[in-house]
């Protein structure tokens, strides 16, 4: 391939301590530079700046700055030909100089990582960490179990509370202990299905997202994590405007997430409490193409995606039975064949796609997985059983 990337650094962060740590290094590391009239690409891995220095473009980079040039990424990584990437995107470059001053380059130490407009705001990770300490840190209200407890519970089955991809940052904040009524049969034996709900605030410093919080969900037994769906895009707070309602907006949110906590545990409850009806999954397409994307960074995933593909709606629902026992892990096979339960659940189900995001070998892989389990159960709990369906 000719259009060199530098790949996306990507850590965990196990404690507190070293969310802050990330978040003050970042903060430090990443600029704006201009887009001046001389700047251009350079040997299909470089943008040349002014001065004649050259800075090394991450994959994210190459594709935000194809994405503004108005070029396909995909199509420019493919092409072959030593310098001819380079040529293709300095000649869209220079038809639209004008369009493309008003933009600047998002540097990360020596490492181009995205391409922001002029309205582009950065909220750095500090003043995020410093909202969450206040807001959500230094609350201590009846009825809610606390973070540290939260994290002592997570860290112990080796998940962490914090993670990073490039300038991304993602942190985890449990909030409130959860119980379903159900035993289940784990790999230490029966035990109370228990899990954690809380708040994932997430915050970009490239131009890669906005600063925004959904309700995550955490299953002890399984030590696995789903994000659920947000309602709407009022959650989120874009990087414009000015930066001092910028903050109030996002502490703001940061207390409306702490109340959206309690949906999360409805919305977890209806989960443990609808039975797996693999006839129904199985009669909607919605359901099945967001089941498909979800299997896409799933190992194995492409060969469950093609046999899904049979227009037979009968061979569709055995095939959904098939997966779900040959895709079950160590952890989540045993839940899903405890002998607790007359019949496995939608989040059984679920959590055999989050307990195969931990296996991906990628953490972009592992959150775009835990993201997409979260918007098929949300649709699954939309539908009809089947026996209603079917019913005269």
């Amino acid at each position: 391939m000719a259009l060199e990337g530098v790949r996306d650094e990507e850590e965990t962060l196990n404690t507190w301590d070293d969310v802050k740590y990330f978040a003050r290094g970042k903060d430090l590391s990443v600029r704006l530079w201009p887009c001046t009239p001389r700047m251009c690409v350079s040997e299909d891995k470089f943008i040349q700046t002014e001065d004649r220095e050259r800075v090394y473009v991450s994959d994210r980079g190459w594709s935000k700055l194809c994405s503004v040039l108005g070029c396909d990424y995909r199509t420019i990584k493919r092409i072959g030909s030593p310098g001819l990437a380079t040529k293709v995107l300095n000649d869209a470059w220079n038809q639209d100089r004008e369009r493309m001053s008003s933009h600047r380059i998002v540097v990360d130490g020596w490492t181009v990582v995205g391409v922001v407009g002029s309205r582009y705001q950065p909220y750095g990770h500090g003043r995020l960490v410093e909202g969450i300490e206040q807001i959500v840190l230094g609350r201590r209200d009846n009825g809610w179990s606390g973070v540290g407890t939260g994290w002592r519970e997570i860290q112990q089955r080796k998940k962490p509370i914090g993670r990073s991809v490039g300038t991304e940052l993602r942190i985890v904040l449990p909030r409130k202990k959860h119980q379903h009524s159900t035993d289940v049969q784990g790999p230490g034996g029966k035990a109370k299905d228990v899990s954690w709900v809380g708040i994932e605030a997430r915050n970009g410093l490239g131009g890669e997202c906005a600063v925004s919080f959904r309700t995550t969900i955490f299953r002890l037994i399984c030590a696995n994590g789903l994000v659920r769906p947000a309602a709407d895009y009022s959650r989120r707070v874009t990087h414009t405007g000015d930066q001092s309602k910028l903050h109030d907006r996002v502490r703001e949110l940061l207390g409306v997430a702490d109340k959206d906590v309690i949906a999360g545990v409805k919305w977890l409850d209806s989960l443990g409490n609808r039975e797996f009806d693999a006839r129904a999954i199985a009669a909607d397409r919605e359901s099945v193409a967001l089941l498909k994307r979800v299997l896409q960074d799933i190992e194995l995933g492409p060969t469950w995606i093609r046999r899904l593909a049979t227009a037979n709606e009968e061979d569709r629902a055995e095939t959904l039975r098939w997966m779900a026992n040959g895709l079950a892990g160590s952890r989540s096979g045993e839940v899903w064949r405890s002998g607790y339960r007359e019949n496995q659940t939608l989040w059984d189900f679920v959590n055999i796609f989050t307990e195969a995001a931990q296996h991906s070998g990628s953490l972009q892989k592992q959150l775009r997985i835990e993201e997409r389990a979260g918007r098929l159960a949300d649709r699954l709990l939309k539908l009809r059983p089947s026996s209603e369906r079917h019913a005269p």
